[in-house]
């Protein structure tokens, strides 16, 4: 852009450009070759050259001052207003819109590679799952056919333990009938060289009212009891009536307090079925009657068989459900 500057003005020409007294800024009259020859000498053209040279310097230094103080600082003025209002605003306009295009172009390019990575991220993550999907189904397939398996398993096992529990019934059962006709004699005193049926014999006969005979003893003899006390002692008698006789002679041989007792001889899962029955709190007392086990149930009279499997408060229910 160019600026030319503002003619002076008729104040300035009126200031710089007047003519000085006695001066005359006239171009001289064009005298005749006659005036020129006659007038002219040497020292009237030297001053008047030298009138002519200082007017011309005082109008050189008064252009040269107008133009600092005044017409310069206009144009000053006058450029920088007109770069600020206009050709500074397009510039920086121009340079943002640069910018900004520059930044787009840019922030495009970023957005294609993260939509690009995000699109093979994403490939790679399907595929996973795809894969995680079919070994999902696989374990799935393998899990509903053990399940199966298992289902298998525990009815068999559920048998197996049925048919042991009721081998276990059965063994204990026997076990308990082979000494139906057993009684254990606790705290008998040994005699060495001892008959063992022979001081059975002779206990029963001068502490109760019933006389054992030696054919009604089919066997007796002692077994491993508790450190430091009598053996105790088992009498194999003859039957079922001999042995009535004589179990019924418990609470007189209790009550002559000589250390001695009578007691059937019961199998050891018959013994922990009573030791469990006396712990029960839902059990008052046992006792071991013809080769089973009995409790009584607190707070009334009723009386329930146990077996060794038995689960003391769902008998004793299944009991009352019964009646």
């Amino acid at each position: 852009m160019s600026f030319a500057p503002s003619a002076p003005s008729e104040t300035t020409r009126s200031k710089y450009f007047t003519t000085k007294k006695g001066v005359n800024t006239q171009r001289p009259s064009t005298r005749s070759h006659s005036e020129n020859t006659g007038n002219t000498s040497v020292s009237s053209t030297s001053d008047e050259n030298e009138r002519i040279l200082s007017d011309l310097e005082e109008m050189k230094n008064a252009i040269k001052s107008t133009v600092k103080t005044s017409e310069l600082e206009e144009i000053r003025s006058d450029i920088k207003s007109t770069v600020k209002k206009d050709d500074l605003k397009n510039i920086v306009t121009s340079m943002v819109k640069e910018l900004m295009k520059e930044q787009r172009k840019e922030f495009d390019h970023k957005i294609k590679e993260a939509n690009d990575l995000n699109r093979k991220e994403r490939s790679k993550k399907q595929d996973e799952i795809d894969k995680l999907r079919l070994e999902n189904e696989d374990l799935r397939e393998n899990l509903s056919a053990k399940r199966a398996e298992i289902g298998e398993l525990r009815e068999i096992s559920e048998a197996a333990i049925e048919k042991a529990s009721e081998a276990r019934r059965w063994a204990n059962y026997n076990q308990q009938y082979s000494r139906k006709n057993n009684v254990k004699v606790y705290g008998l005193q040994e005699v060495k060289g001892e008959n063992t049926g022979d001081e059975v014999i002779k206990l029963l006969k001068d502490k109760s009212d019933t006389t054992l005979l030696p054919e009604e003893i089919v066997a007796a003899h002692r077994i491993p009891g508790a450190p430091n006390q009598p053996r105790p002692v088992i009498v194999k008698l003859k039957n079922s009536d001999v042995k009535s006789r004589v179990i019924k002679q418990r609470s007189t041989i209790k009550s002559a307090k000589i250390g001695v007792r009578l007691a059937d001889d019961v199998t050891r899962e018959n013994s922990k079925l009573m030791e469990r029955l006396n712990e029960h709190d839902m059990i008052e007392s046992c006792w071991f009657f013809n080769g089973s086990v009995f409790g009584k149930v607190n707070g009334s009279e009723r009386k329930v068989k146990f077996d060794i499997d038995d689960v003391i408060a769902e008998r004793i229910r299944a009991s009352k459900r019964r009646k």
